[in-house]
């Protein structure tokens, strides 16, 4: 394989490592992130002839590359080397600032928290994690004012009880998403990948949880005079691979041709 493609999540730089050791394809790497980018940066270091590195969110990508390309990769899961870092706030197991931020700019969880009223909360729960009892649980955060993932994690613990694991997952997922504004960013740059990817180039997106999803197969249903659907069903993790990363059983991949 050869040509040009984005690795729009490079992260650091696990899917960008195997494709330039098993291709002569180039890349362009992007991630907002800018530890696990350095990362990425030295991981890549070898290759450095046939990679461009940008420390921004996908959502740039129209402002920074002028030509067109062969592909363009997104795997929206968090990455592991973000839920490790206490400082950076996303695991609700690790104590630490309630942050959550891909980069260094703009509101904290912490600072959302205060922001928002809590009907508003409430309907962040719900709408981006599914949250049961979302009036319940915003009203709690409201009255505590945790500063911390650990406080957090405990609140909503003690608001529902037996379903109290499954509850704080979707909580810590819903703040972040509302945190880095990943919804309404993914339908911009998915919409703008059809005049940056070449035609017969590839559109892969791997997608790890229902929100995701509904906005991938809008963006093919509103799209599909430009697009093929190459994954008639999605693609998910082997056994094997789920056994050697438990984090990717809920991975689900689809794959669109630009026609």
């Amino acid at each position: 394989m050869s040509g040009t493609y984005i690795d729009a999540t490079t992260g650091t730089g696990g899917h960008s490592q195997y494709i330039l050791e098993h291709t002569d394809a180039k890349l362009i790497c992007f991630d907002a992130d800018p530890d696990a980018f350095q990362i990425a940066k030295e991981r890549l270091g070898k290759y450095i002839e046939r990679v461009r590195f940008y420390n921004k969110n996908f959502v740039h990508i129209p402002e920074i590359i002028e030509e067109n390309v062969d592909g363009v990769l997104f795997d929206l899961g968090l990455s592991s080397y973000l839920v490790n870092q206490s400082e950076r706030g996303f695991s609700y197991r690790l104590n630490g600032p309630l942050d959550m931020r891909y980069g260094k700019t703009g509101r904290t969880a912490e600072d959302t928290i205060k922001f928002l009223d809590k009907y508003a909360l409430s309907k962040i729960l719900f709408d981006y994690g599914g949250v049961r009892y979302s009036k319940r649980i915003a009203n709690v955060i409201k009255e505590k004012l945790p500063k911390t993932t650990s406080e957090l994690a405990y609140i909503v613990r003690r608001s529902t009880g037996k379903q109290g694991k499954k509850a704080v997952m979707k909580v810590f997922q819903a703040l972040r998403i509302y945190v880095n504004n990943e919804y309404e960013i993914l339908k911009e740059t998915l919409n703008n990948m059809l005049d940056i990817v070449k035609k017969s180039g590839r559109i892969v997106v791997i997608s790890y949880h229902s929100g995701e999803g509904k906005i991938i197969m809008k963006f093919f249903r509103e799209n599909r005079e430009r697009l093929n659907l190459l994954t008639k069903k999605v693609v998910k993790p082997t056994e094997t691979e789920i056994r050697e990363n438990r984090r990717s059983r809920s991975a689900n991949l689809r794959a669109f041709e630009v026609i």
